[in-house]
């Protein structure tokens, strides 16, 4: 079972390491490969951003 003193649970952009971040947001160090990263937001929007129309003058 997870506790939330582990914190978020993240994969490494360099080696590719899952490892929980410990409630330290940013930024998250790799606890292999000793790299620093900021992570990406969880939640990102689904739906697409609306493009503006053009008006023929």
């Amino acid at each position: 079972m997870v506790k939330p003193e582990w914190g978020t649970k993240r994969a490494c952009p360099k080696c590719g390491t899952r490892f929980y971040d410990l409630g330290n947001e940013d930024p998250v160090t790799c606890i292999a490969c000793a790299v620093t990263f900021n992570p990406e937001p969880i939640l990102k929007s689904k739906q697409p951003l609306p493009f503006e129309q053009v008006k023929a003058d």
